[in-house]
Parts: C-alpha cells; sequence; structure tokens
C-alpha cells in the first residue's frame, strides 16, 4: 500500500503555464487542469483537502510559493535529481536536467512499460528525450519551440516581421512562397525534421521505438508528421503522480 494518502496533486510549473493533475481517489479518474495564479492553487488545496502532492519546475516558483505549500500539504516532493526513481538516470549532469524531462520519462516509464520510446515535447522548447526498454533514460536534444523560432527570427534580423503562432497556416506549406509563409514553413518544417530525423536515426540503431508526441503544441504537429506516433498527453504530471503510487 502507497505511504501517500488520497487526495494527491501533481504540479508542473512551465515556462508558459502551470498545470496540475488532481487524483481524488483510486477509483476516480485524473482531473487535468490550468491555474492561472498561486491563490487559485492554494484554494484547490484547501477545497480538496490535498494529502500528497508532487511537483517539478522548469519555470519559476518563488520560495514563498515551494514553502506554503510544503507547509499545506502533508506529504509533499519537488522532484530533484536526487528523488529516489525505479529508472535509471544516465544523464552526464543530472544536476542540469530539466525535471519536466525526466517526469516525463517516469511517465512514459509507467504508461508503456517496457517499451523504448523518444518522447517529443513540443512547448516551448521542443526536447526530445530517449527512453530505452521503459527503464534506462539517457537524455536527448534541446532546441527552440515553434513561438521560438518565430520570434527570434523576427529579434535577430532587420526586417522579418513578428508573426503570431496562433495565424499558423494548416498544414504548412513545404516551400513558402511569401515571406511570412516562408517563416511559418520555416519554422514546422525544420522542427518536424528534426523530430522525425532523430527518431529514425534512433530506430536504425536500437530496432522499435515508440515516438511519444506530448506539449502545449502536439495539436500543431501532428498534423505535419509523417511517421507513426502516440498523442501520449500530460505524461510529466502522470510521471509525478507516479512518484505518489
Amino acid at each position: 500500500m502507497s505511504a501517500y494518502r488520497f487526495p494527491k496533486l501533481a504540479l508542473d510549473v512551465g515556462n508558459t503555464a502551470t498545470k496540475l493533475a488532481f487524483w481524488q481517489d483510486v477509483n476516480a479518474p485524473i482531473q487535468f487542469l490550468n491555474i492561472a495564479n498561486t491563490q487559485d492553487l492554494f484554494a484547490l488545496i484547501v477545497q480538496k483537502n490535498v494529502n500528497s502532492l508532487a511537483y517539478c519546475k522548469s519555470g519559476k516558483l518563488d520560495a514563498r510559493t515551494e514553502t506554503a505549500l510544503q507547509e499545506y500539504v502533508p506529504q509533499a516532493i519537488s522532484l530533484t535529481h536526487e528523488t529516489p526513481i525505479k529508472l535509471q538516470n544516465n544523464y552526464l549532469t543530472p544536476h542540469t536536467l530539466g525535471m519536466d524531462r525526466l517526469a516525463a520519462a517516469i511517465g512514459a516509464a509507467s504508461e508503456f512499460p517496457n517499451q523504448s520510446s523518444l518522447i517529443a515535447d513540443a512547448g516551448t522548447c521542443l526536447t526530445l528525450d530517449f527512453l530505452e526498454n521503459g527503464q534506462i533514460f539517457w537524455g536527448g536534444n534541446i532546441s527552440a519551440g515553434l513561438a521560438m523560432r518565430l520570434k527570434s527570427l523576427h529579434q535577430y534580423t532587420a526586417k522579418l516581421p513578428e508573426l503570431d503562432l496562433a495565424a499558423m497556416p494548416q498544414p504548412c506549406a513545404l516551400i513558402g512562397q511569401s515571406t511570412a509563409q516562408a517563416m511559418y514553413s520555416g519554422a514546422m518544417n525544420g522542427l518536424i525534421y528534426e523530430i522525425e530525423g532523430t527518431y529514425k536515426a534512433l530506430q536504425a540503431r536500437h530496432g522499435h521505438l515508440a515516438l511519444l508526441l506530448c506539449g502545449g503544441n502536439s495539436s500543431l504537429i501532428e498534423r505535419c508528421l509523417s511517421v507513426s506516433f502516440i498523442r501520449a498527453e500530460n505524461l510529466v504530471l502522470k510521471g509525478l503522480l507516479h512518484l505518489l503510487a
């Protein structure tokens, strides 16, 4: 029996959004939510009488809020490179590893046991992480996400326009016939080739593996992928909840 009591809460403090998963009891479905501010977070913790919490922070979580979390919740875990986990972590600098990446790997291992996978998390950044046999985390690649690619083209040039990611045409053209189209196509197609190229190279080296697609921009990206993939939503939150299992 788990030492961590229900209700349970997982908290993913990201660069652009804070997401959470609430699990009332073993027979209830997990609820996935976004929160706007810390007041809403603590209101939920009090309202739901949360007993156990696991969280990670790739974005900013001020020390005062973190201390309050530890005080409000009887059993609270902040995922770090020193947290005991069932995965073998082969990352050479574990103290610099983003804990959202590690939590996603834990989630992938729990959702797809013994399955080798490439975890493509398309958010503020694109991270591609290799999990071998659902047991060994090797690390992977970090590059700019879609919005960052578009923003960088505008910021670091004199004449390229500022484009809104929400206005990106779907599906993206292979060849852009205007400057805006060329920027959209370059950002999207470059990201797609990065995902597919890494996936195919790993597959050639290690045999069959699953491509797990998650992150805030996954709905845009999935329309352009030419390889098979699995939409694996909320892997980070599922990995954090797994720590409380």
